[in-house]
């Protein structure tokens, strides 16, 4: 008799751990390098978690978001001229680098503002942070004369990143890069920076 209960509690532990195994197989995601996982609770309240995570099916939804940088090539369109201090216009090519704040209520803030996928899209990215970039690089260029901004474009990046702030919905700007200035319509006159 005791055989047998031993063998059934036996049988019983195995199928237990078994179904552990499967569920702990099923339900832990782990986000890549360079990726965050949003959690979506039944009630409605939403988590980032950068390492390894639980997600109960049909309890919550998860989603993957890319938080790698991407390089952003700014260069003006019709009336994005930058006016210096002695009021030169100036054209311009920039880089910036950005990428998603690696910060659970910054990773929240782009996907509430681009969604998940289209976090991970240049193009999208572009389209959100283009014009508080630029506002910032205009506001930045009127400190500065235009052969200080050619020459010295330092002043001009950290104005820049002053002038940004945090009010990028999420994300930051990790680096830019002022590829050249060049005198607005005059050609040849480029200031190039690395």
């Amino acid at each position: 008799m005791s055989l047998i209960i031993l063998l059934n509690l036996l049988v019983v532990g195995l199928l237990f751990a078994v179904i552990l195994v499967l569920v702990v197989k099923y339900c832990y995601r782990r986000p890549d390098p360079g990726q965050a996982i949003v959690v979506m609770t039944g009630r409605g309240t939403r988590r980032a978690f950068f390492r390894s995570t639980m997600v109960l099916p049909l309890i919550h939804k998860s989603w993957f978001v890319d938080t790698t940088i991407k390089t952003l090539v700014i260069e003006p369109e019709p009336g994005e001229l930058l006016r210096t201090k002695d009021d030169q216009p100036a054209s311009y090519k920039v880089h910036a680098h950005v990428k998603i704040n690696q910060t659970t209520d910054d990773v929240i803030k782009a996907v509430d503002s681009l969604g998940c996928e289209r976090a991970a899209d240049p193009k999208a990215v572009m389209e959100l942070l283009r014009p508080s970039i630029v506002a910032a690089m205009k506001t930045a260029a009127r400190e500065q004369t235009f052969a200080d901004l050619r020459h010295d474009p330092l002043p001009f990046v950290n104005d820049t990143y002053h002038e940004l702030g945090t009010n990028l919905v999420g994300f930051v700007v990790d680096e830019l890069v002022v590829e050249s200035v060049t005198r607005a319509g005059v050609e040849g006159e480029t200031g190039p920076f690395r």
